[in-house]
């Protein structure tokens, strides 16, 4: 079995190269990379024993980057850019909150070209996240995926012409140097990482054909998820009391609370530092801050519950976050000011732990 101690090397103009331990691992790498695996029929788990590799997941979601390009193709939308992005210390616990904000997603778009319903879901709050935890998730997008499928007359063949495309493996496989993304050098790629890009760009593509896209209310649902979180984590420590509010500001931009998130996402990380414990480092090209969509800051809340669900499971005997429900119309500013009150305290928290 294939280990996420596999890496990809990236050359500078971002060709993928495969450091593998045998030969017969470098072909299945570079196959699958190169998205020349032919995918099961839309709609079937890829791993019939339902024991899911890192290898397989990566073909999944690929394979459902592919089916979504198809879908894109049939509504005469153009194809969404990828994000300049890197991230290191990726483990399944982000890659399972990636694939639950893409399955939300999927339930969307069934609703809107099938008229057709399912109960909304909660993210499992596991300790241990597992490969087998993403799968499953994916399997169920890549069902209901199916189903749009059929009703728009896309053929198996179609998905397998556009996963035959380099593009899939490009933008998932492909990181920029923080310093001169013009210049970067061959850097290692693990499994989870590019597992991590190609479900980046999967949520950013999928959003894309919605009718009703991402509203600051969805992000401001996930910021007060992870202020649930931050909460508990702080009344751990004597002396609790919720940080004022920050005055509201008008006329802020998803690109503001994008930025508000990564630094929440920078504390969190320092945090977890104390602890002796390592959590996703995320580090975003300043190009690409100018084009950050409502989906984008969407996918950072998420990662951001993630890390904080994480710091969470270290707690033996800890109460679960609170549930949250539609909070009602906001503005991108309510969200701003929401991700302001979480940076607060998690600051706090950072100096309780620095002091304790």
């Amino acid at each position: 079995m294939i280990t996420e101690k596999t890496a990809f090397a990236i050359d500078a103009v971002g060709t993928p190269m495969i450091m593998a331990r045998s030969t017969i691992f470098t072909v299945l790498l570079y196959l699958t990379a190169s998205g020349i695996i032919l995918p099961a029929s839309y709609g079937n788990p890829l791993s019939a024993s339902g024991e899911a590799t890192q290898l397989e997941l990566l073909q999944k979601i690929n394979t459902i980057r592919a089916t979504v390009d198809s879908i894109r193709f049939e509504m005469g939308k153009p194809r969404v850019a990828p994000i300049e992005i890197r991230a290191s210390d990726v483990e399944p616990r982000e890659l399972y909150y990636l694939a639950y904000s893409l399955l939300r997603k999927t339930n969307r778009l069934t609703t809107e070209v099938l008229n057709r319903r399912y109960p909304e879901t909660s993210a499992s709050l596991h300790r241990d996240y597992d490969v087998e935890d993403v799968s499953h998730l994916l399997n169920t997008a890549q069902q209901r995926m199916g189903d749009i499928c059929r009703s728009l007359d896309i053929s198996n063949s179609s998905i397998e012409a556009k996963l035959a495309e380099s593009s899939f493996s490009e933008s998932s496989l492909t990181q920029f140097n923080a310093a001169d993304s013009h210049a970067a050098p061959v850097r290692a790629v693990t499994l989870h990482e590019a597992e991590f890009f190609a479900l980046i760009q999967a949520n950013r593509e999928l959003n894309d054909l919605l009718h009703r896209e991402l509203a600051p209310e969805d992000v401001f649902e996930i910021v007060t998820t992870a202020l649930s979180y931050s909460t508990i984590l702080r009344s751990e420590f004597p002396g609790y009391a919720m940080p004022e509010t920050p005055p509201f500001q008008r006329g802020k931009r998803p690109v503001d609370v994008y930025k508000k998130l990564l630094s929440c996402m920078n504390h969190v990380r320092s945090i977890a530092q104390t602890r002796n414990l390592h959590l996703l480092e995320l580090t975003v090209a300043p190009t690409a801050l100018e084009v950050i969509e409502p989906e984008d800051v969407s996918e950072i809340a998420s990662l951001l519950v993630a890390e904080l669900a994480g710091l969470h499971a270290q707690l033996e005997g800890t109460k679960a976050p609170y549930r949250v429900f539609f909070p009602g119309i906001k503005l991108p500013s309510h969200v701003y000011q929401r991700a302001a009150l979480l940076e607060r305290q998690l600051i706090e928290l950072l100096n309780l732990y620095e002091d304790g």
